[in-house]
């Protein structure tokens, strides 16, 4: 059943506190309704977080009837200015009896518990909230969700959180998307060898996002207008109209919008059966690689080996057509940024939320017990299944990386180093572990000086 606000308000940290006021907006739904029963290692779990980003814990007082003391540092030390002006101007009544020395740890702990339900569901933060007591009935679990993608890219905007830009966005704009170098392992195929592009992060900006998409269809507008301009004047004005293909190939986006014009046009007109059309459009395409290939040694001798014009086409066609090359479509619908990640909706709520409560200080005066994001246990039974089982085909799978995108994605950057490192050194023993056996197994058979030396020998090879 759907949350209303006072609900969320009324049953939070105390027991005895009632609000008769009718919720108007809805803002969450309780995790209760969606109890699954799952084995996790080995252990029956209640599974009831999917769907939910964050988890605070809100402890209930201890001694309900004690007057709080310093209860203004208290909320200095837990707010931030703005947060607490806002409140102090709302509720002037309450920071009264906050002077005086007459608030109990009860109605203190529900009105941090009220306003960080107000701050948390209202536009200024746009989460999904849902609540369950917790099963001793020490405390109150507070969910936190950001489900709306309008609201996520309103806060990453907001924010300026930096994120990654597509490997397509590279080639709409007529550059090439870095890529990670092959390891050892990937060259000698002892795993297998895939490309993994490396592309950069950028502030992410609403404005950027929509000019980009519109920038490189009003580019495929302005290489359509050009290029017909071209095929209309080749045979007439052969020179000029070779002059003004080397000065679009010159400029790294429009050339970019051009060839895949050029390549639409090609197949266009070879489908209507137009093939004088087709043949003009051919050889644009060709005076357009001859250009590019003057300054990419890689495709100059791609083209070189080739034994006629024919496989030369075919080459120079391979290139610039799917997969290799996006189409028509695919360039002007190319997204900028890439979509964001569990990991990076993570970072989101978490640094909205410190722009309004000091959470590490909340947990030192014992507000709350708890800020943590729940597990996800189809995430965590994939992981399981294919990274951390005990099954012997994954104990003697090869020591590399194939693992370590997984791995980022769940547990993110840092732990994912820490196993990528551990998966480098245990590589790296191998060769001295085996080299140690056989020396070892060899002692047997050798005369004590030639064993000596055997022994400097790994020494030194260790060293």
């Amino acid at each position: 059943m759907g949350l209303e606000r006072e609900a969320l308000l009324e049953d939070g940290c105390s027991d005895a506190l009632i609000d008769d006021t009718p919720g108007e907006n809805p803002i969450g739904d309780s995790p209760s309704r969606t109890r699954t029963h799952r084995t996790l290692l080995g252990t029956e779990v209640i599974d009831d977080a999917d769907g939910w980003h964050y988890v605070m814990v809100f402890a209930r007082a201890s001694k309900p009837d004690d007057i709080v003391r310093n209860a203004a540092d208290i909320l200095q030390d837990c707010l931030t200015p703005r947060m607490l002006a806002s409140w102090t101007q709302d509720e002037p009544s309450f920071f009264d009896k906050l002077q005086e020395g007459q608030v109990v740890w009860a109605d203190f702990l529900d009105a941090i518990w009220k306003r960080t339900i107000d701050q948390l569901s209202g536009r200024s933060c746009g989460f999904r909230l849902g609540y369950q007591p917790s099963l001793d009935g020490s405390s109150t679990l507070l969910y936190i969700s950001l489900s709306s993608q309008e609201t996520v890219d309103q806060l990453a905007d907001r924010i300026g959180m930096k994120i990654r830009v597509t490997p397509m966005s590279y080639t709409v704009k007529g550059m090439t998307c870095p890529e990670v170098a092959p390891t050892l392992e990937q060259r000698l195929g002892l795993i297998a060898s895939k490309t993994k592009h490396a592309p950069a992060h950028i502030k992410y900006e609403s404005h950027r996002k929509a000019s980009f998409t519109a920038s490189a269809a009003h580019r495929v507008t302005t290489a359509k207008d050009e290029i017909e301009q071209i095929a209309a004047d080749w045979h007439s004005r052969g020179m000029w109209c070779k002059a003004h293909v080397r000065r679009l190939m010159r400029l790294e986006d429009v050339s970019a919008a051009a060839l895949v014009v050029i390549v639409d046009r090609i197949i266009a007109v070879e489908q209507s059966g137009d093939q004088h059309a087709a043949g003009v459009y051919r050889e644009i395409f060709t005076e357009m690689n001859v250009c590019l290939e003057s300054h990419h040694v890689d495709w100059e001798h791609e083209v070189e080996v080739c034994t006629s014009d024919a496989e030369k086409m075919r080459v120079r066609w391979q290139r610039w057509t799917p997969p290799r090359y996006p189409s028509m479509q695919e360039y002007v619908s190319a997204p900028l940024y890439d979509e964001i990640t569990h990991l990076d909706i993570l970072r989101l709520i978490k640094r909205r939320i410190a722009q309004f409560l000091n959470v590490s200080l909340l947990e030192k005066h014992g507000i709350i017990t708890g800020f943590f994001p729940p597990h996800h246990s189809a995430d965590v039974q994939k992981l399981c299944a294919e990274w951390a089982s005990l099954h012997p085909k994954n104990l003697l799978q090869w020591p590399g990386n194939q693992h370590d995108d997984m791995v980022r994605d769940y547990f993110g950057e840092e732990v994912a180093f820490f196993f990528d490192w551990l998966s480098y050194m245990t590589r790296m023993l191998i060769f001295p572990a085996v080299l140690s056996l056989l020396s070892g197994a060899s002692l047997e058979y050798l005369r004590e000086d030639q064993q000596c030396r055997l022994r400097n020998a790994f020494s030194l090879l260790m060293v």
